[in-house]
C-alpha cells in the first residue's frame, strides 16, 4: 500500500453536504503490524492507512480506515470512514405496536443488521420473520405446508381469500423466500439494494396484516401457545 500525496483528491460521501463530494487529502500515515519471534522483527502481512479528508464543499473533515494484506490487491482494500456514512445507513425503524413482541424483536434486528452492513445476517432474518409471521397466522408446519415455501405458499392463499390484498404483496412473498433462502443455504449475500427492497416488502406486509390490535386479515394463535412457538422460533429450534 503506498501513501497517496498531500492534496489528492477522492470521492466521498458528505454528511453534511449529504451528497457525493470532492475531498482532498491534508494528511496521511501507514502502520505496519510486525510480530516478534526470538527476539526478531518480522512483518505479519497486514497494513493501515490512516487518512485525514477535507470536503471541498463544506470543509467538514472525514476520517478514513483503510485496511489491507500484503498480497491483495488494491481492489480488495477494505475502507471505513468516521463519522460513519449516513448514506450507507437505514435509519428507519417502524414502530408496529400491533406486531407481537417476539417477531418485533427479529424485525428489529433484521434492520439493524441492514444499518451495519451484516447482508447474510439481515437476509436469514428476513426468512426468520416471514416463518414467524406464517406461524402467528395458523398456517401449519406439516403436511403441504411443511417449510416456509409451503406455508408462504398458503399463506398467499389465506391472504387472497381475505381480499383487498395489495398488488405485488403475493410477488413479493416469492422474493422474500427466495433471497432468505440463499442466505440459509448457499451463504450468497444479496445486494444492499435487494435488501432493501425485501425489508421494505415485508414492511408492507406486516401493515397488511397487523392493521390494528383487534382488527386483523387473519386469525392469530391464542396468546399462550403464540408465544410459546414464537420463542422456540427465535431460538432457533424451528427450522
Amino acid at each position: 500500500m503506498r501513501l497517496p500525496p498531500k492534496g489528492t483528491t477522492k470521492k466521498i460521501y458528505c454528511n453534511t453536504c449529504n451528497a457525493e463530494t470532492n475531498h482532498e487529502l491534508q494528511s496521511a500515515h501507514l502502520r505496519r503490524f510486525n510480530q516478534q519471534w526470538d527476539g526478531e522483527m518480522h512483518l505479519s502481512g497486514q497494513e493501515s492507512m490512516y487518512c485525514l479528508w477535507i470536503c471541498r464543499g463544506c470543509e467538514s473533515a472525514t476520517f478514513e480506515e483503510v485496511y489491507c494484506e500484503y498480497d491483495w490487491p488494491p481492489e480488495a482494500e477494505v475502507s471505513t470512514f468516521y463519522p460513519k456514512r449516513e448514506n450507507a445507513v437505514r435509519q428507519i425503524l417502524k414502530d408496529y405496536q400491533h406486531l407481537p413482541p417476539e417477531l418485533w424483536s427479529i424485525y428489529r434486528e433484521v434492520i439493524e443488521g441492514f444499518n451495519v452492513g451484516l447482508q447474510i445476517t439481515c437476509a436469514m432474518g428476513l426468512r426468520a420473520l416471514l416463518e414467524g409471521i406464517c406461524i402467528d397466522c395458523r398456517i401449519p408446519d406439516s403436511g403441504e405446508t411443511y417449510g416456509l415455501s409451503g406455508k408462504l405458499r398458503a399463506l398467499k392463499e389465506k391472504l387472497e381469500k381475505q381480499g383487498d390484498l395489495p398488488v405485488g404483496v403475493s410477488n413479493a412473498l416469492d422474493y422474500l423466500k427466495g433471497i432468505g433462502d440463499r442466505a440459509a443455504h448457499g451463504l450468497d449475500s444479496s445486494t444492499r439494494s435487494e435488501l432493501e427492497h425485501a425489508i421494505e416488502f415485508v414492511e408492507h406486509l406486516i401493515e397488511f396484516i397487523y392493521k390494528t390490535e383487534r382488527q386483523k386479515t387473519v386469525t392469530r394463535l391464542s396468546d399462550s401457545s403464540e408465544s410459546l412457538v414464537l420463542s422456540a422460533l427465535q431460538r432457533g429450534t424451528l427450522f
